[in-house]
């Protein structure tokens, strides 16, 4: 026997493996010791012993024996490790068992075709709802592309209704302004200033132009109109505006003609015939029957 399979024998790794159906390599050396007889009796007597008690064996067997080289501590490790790798396989391959025994008496191609036929089922169902999703995006496409346009044809229809009535406004509160005889004879302002300081007074409402007493951007604006609720005329209701601003002074055009001794007095057509050496004869005789009468009428 030699010297590593005693290493072995010594440590019990040749009865483990004996176990695990690897015990050729110990009935062989086994049959080695009782061979050799007179040759190797003392170490085959020693092997006996060690079986039955592993002091008694290396007390007599192992009388001389060494302390294990590096190789053989590197042998005996590696045995080990086998052993022990070994076993672990055992116990995988064993619940390896367990697992195929839950699945005895099933169909694997059955199984298989029937994991064929749910995933055609849940594609087919997939291939449904990304069909109804598309016709749900298509349907909302559609109804946003709709709704664009009539957005667009909204604010084009509002843009149109304001440049016309914006057009409307030039023709007819620009032609009140432009026709009114209020400011061509009585006031200062040329037309087109009179427009710009007080045309916000007046919007063309109902088929009419409508003066209002303050300007568009006043909230309690209320319209001019007479005693019957009826709007006044362009001419009638620019005068009040006039005659409601503090500069309305600065407005008005001065009746008095220049020259000397011209006065803001207004006099009537007598006064004047008295006043004026220069009147004609006929002007005289009509005053002086006037009078005549005048006070014929008092008597």
């Amino acid at each position: 026997m030699t010297r590593i399979q005693r290493l072995m024998r010594l440590h019990r790794l040749m009865d483990a493996a004996g176990e695990h159906g690897s015990d050729g390599g110990g009935a062989g050396t086994g049959g080695d010791g009782q061979g050799e007889g007179s040759g190797e009796g003392a170490e085959g007597q020693g092997e006996g012993d060690g079986q039955g008690d592993p002091k008694g064996g290396e007390g007599e067997g192992n009388k001389g024996a060494t302390k294990p080289s590096d190789a053989e501590a590197k042998l005996l490790k590696e045995v080990m490790d086998k052993k022990r790798a070994l076993e672990t396989a055992n116990t995988q391959l064993a619940q390896v068992n367990e697992r195929l025994a839950q699945f005895e008496g099933i169909d694997a191609a059955k199984v298989r075709e029937l994991l064929k036929e749910k995933e055609e089922q849940e594609r087919t169902q997939a291939e449904a709802r990304g069909d109804y999703e598309k016709l749900k995006k298509q349907m909302a496409d559609s109804h946003a592309a709709e709704k664009t346009t009539l957005q667009s044809t909204i604010e084009a229809a509002q843009a149109s209704i304001s440049g016309l009535q914006k057009q409307i406004a030039d023709l007819t509160v620009g032609g009140a302004f432009s026709a009114s005889t209020f400011i061509a004879e009585d006031l200062t302002l040329p037309v087109s200033k009179a427009r710009a300081l007080y045309g916000s007074h007046f919007e063309f409402k109902d088929g009419v132009v409508v003066a209002y007493d303050k300007p568009a951007s006043s909230a309690d604006r209320a319209p001019l109109v007479d005693a019957a609720g009826t709007p006044l005329s362009f001419d009638d209701a620019f005068r009040k505006i006039v005659d409601a601003d503090p500069d309305k002074d600065q407005l008005y055009r001065s009746k008095v003609k220049p020259g000397a001794g011209s006065t803001t007095t207004k006099t009537t057509k007598a006064q004047r015939v008295e006043r004026d050496d220069n009147v004609t004869g006929t002007d005289r005789i009509a005053l002086g029957l006037k009078n005549l009468a005048k006070q014929t009428g008092g008597k």
